[in-house]
């Protein structure tokens, strides 16, 4: 099993990586939307999912095979969704915790699939 330190520098430097995305993209963040960031980030290294082709236990898998794998996730988020975003902070502000997770959770699901993670 990985550090405690090295998980949480690795879901600091993630979640750093997105709020620096969704600025660069001006897109301004709810405060509910915002704390599912931040809680996400930390997901990603203290529950991370079952990778194919990794170690039994998932705790045992690199932060930093974690870390890509998140980033790129949010990343396709961000591609596919980003006029989504935009529309809903010009509209409303910010953009809201249920659009966020949604299209997260939506653009991870596809990059999962197809990195050949099954759909059970």
């Amino acid at each position: 099993m990985y550090p405690e330190a090295e998980r949480m520098r690795f879901a600091g430097r993630l979640y750093n990586d997105m709020l620096e995305a969704v600025d660069r993209e001006g897109i301004s963040l709810s405060p509910y939307a915002l704390r599912f960031l931040h809680m996400s980030s930390e997901a990603w290294f203290h529950d991370p999912p079952n990778l194919p082709r990794a170690a039994s236990n998932p705790a045992e898998v690199p932060p930093e095979q974690l870390y890509g794998l998140a980033r790129d996730s949010f990343d396709r988020a961000m591609e596919e969704h980003r006029d989504v975003f935009r529309a809903e902070t010009e509209r409303r502000g910010s953009l809201s915790f249920p659009t966020l997770v949604h299209r997260l959770a939506d653009a991870t699901y596809k990059h999962l699939i197809a990195m050949g993670f099954k759909d059970e």
